[in-house]
């Protein structure tokens, strides 16, 4: 059995797993899989991860790998589990929000499936790849706006919890307004989330503005 072992302090963090009884330091330039792996599982991760990525796209190669090893080893299932390791406190994604990040994945990828084929494919028409296209780019479009408001809310419940620090990164795009709608049948709150930059760059203007007026009252 292999563990992984790690540690911050003074907002510098490193990962080590264990390798015959010793700690043996993981190398962040490139993924390190663990447990039970093969050299498609690697192969997979060395090409999605072939260049440095973003916390959030790290995570979702992390879910595409695992979603491959449960559909090819009785060994994986969901529901999985992730912790993120950085220099601040170390951070437990809940299974909801894990769960649409890898649905989400699961679907653009088949989704990018069939229109590779379709790209590929020179028996087809150049209408016939056109509508393929655009069916895709419709699709991928509503698809990730349905992601967004899902995963959104998720991160907005944490950031309530949590005073702000949610999971320790951002699911949403910066730009993204959020707004309570009172239903009126029900009394219930929910909310809408979109990107919105021309608001919210409004938004934040007036407010500087504001901040600005009352400073120099003070002063």
């Amino acid at each position: 059995m292999h563990l992984i072992v790690a540690a911050a302090i003074n907002g510098k963090f490193e990962v080590w797993k264990t390798c015959s009884s010793v700690l043996s330091p993981i190398d962040d330039a490139k993924p390190t899989l663990m447990g039970f792996t093969s050299q498609l599982y690697q192969h997979v991760a060395n090409k999605l991860h072939a260049t440095e990525l973003p916390v959030n796209q790290t995570m979702l190669v992390g879910l595409r790998i695992l979603e491959l090893a449960g559909q090819s080893c009785t060994c994986v299932d969901r529901p999985y589990s992730a912790v993120l390791v950085h220099g601040g406190p170390f951070v437990e994604f809940d299974d909801a929000l894990l769960a649409e990040l890898t649905q989400s994945v699961t679907v653009f990828g088949a989704a990018l499936d069939r229109l590779l084929l379709a790209c590929a494919d020179t028996s087809l028409t150049t209408r016939e790849f056109m509508r393929t296209f655009r069916e895709f780019r419709t699709t991928a479009h509503q698809l990730r706006k349905d992601y967004l408001q899902t995963v959104g809310e998720i991160d907005f419940r944490k950031r309530k919890e949590t005073a702000g620090f949610g999971y320790g990164i951002s699911f949403t795009p910066s730009g993204t307004l959020i707004a309570g709608i009172r239903d009126p049948a029900t009394g219930k709150i929910n909310l809408e989330i979109k990107e919105d930059q021309k608001t919210v760059k409004e938004m934040v203007r007036r407010s500087l503005e504001v901040h600005h007026g009352l400073m120099k009252k003070k002063g």
